[in-house]
């Protein structure tokens, strides 16, 4: 459904479909749940989330990089469960952000229909625009653009920030584009403090080389 308005709303007050499974903005889910209850129906909803990717001091890094450029870049970060914020132990933040860079600037641009192609366009030009604004104010607010995507059109190319400011709004909110947010630490309470700072939720990772180190910091 691309229009809420004339296609969404139809089907939402039809007399026939009596629960209604949505995956979408939180603004739309708000609507659809009023409309809904108006309507005496069941509303399930899957909305917005903000998951975070944490990189342990023991993590094999290479392997960390790979994972992060995949949860972050697939379907160009138009995806609800990308890691929209990767934070790193700052024991192993030089290695990992030089490589994940370096990974990143590597991705191919362009045409989805092309096999060559890791990056494809956004959903339509508003957004890509709005992406691309969304970087320009999140550097210009004091953040480094180690990569610094720019729109084409619907293709934006992919972006990675550091240094923000833990006041920054970019932190709390879902970005559904090629954006990826580094955010350094110093142990694991940090963490799982920056991790559970956000009032969103929905997914998130824990790359460590110990399986009950990762399950306790995952628990938390």
């Amino acid at each position: 459904v691309t229009d809420i308005a004339e296609i969404g709303d139809t089907l939402l007050e039809h007399p026939v479909p009596q629960v209604i499974s949505f995956t979408g903005s939180d603004k739309v889910g708000r609507h659809v749940a009023t409309v809904c209850a108006a309507n005496l129906k069941r509303a399930v909803l899957e909305l917005g989330g903000n998951s975070a990717l944490i990189v342990l001091d023991d993590a094999d890094v290479d392997y960390a990089v790979d994972a992060a450029v995949f949860s972050r870049y697939v379907h160009q970060g138009q995806v609800c469960m990308a890691a929209n914020r990767i934070l790193v132990d700052r024991a192993i933040e030089e290695e990992f952000t030089e490589k994940f860079v370096a990974k990143v600037a590597s991705l191919t641009v362009g045409d989805p229909a092309d096999p060559a192609t890791q990056i494809g366009p956004l959903i339509n030009s508003s957004q890509a625009e709005s992406i691309s604004r969304l970087v320009d104010q999140t550097v210009e607010a004091g953040a480094t653009a180690l990569l610094h995507g720019r729109a084409d059109g619907n293709l934006v190319s992919p972006s990675v920030l550091t240094g923000l400011p833990a006041d920054s709004p970019v932190l709390q909110q879902e970005i559904f584009g090629p954006v990826a947010l580094l955010v350094p630490f110093d142990g694991e309470d940090e963490a799982v403090r920056i991790a559970n700072d956000t009032p969103y939720g929905l997914s998130g990772a824990v790359h460590t080389a110990n399986i009950e180190r990762g399950v306790r910091v995952g628990q938390r």
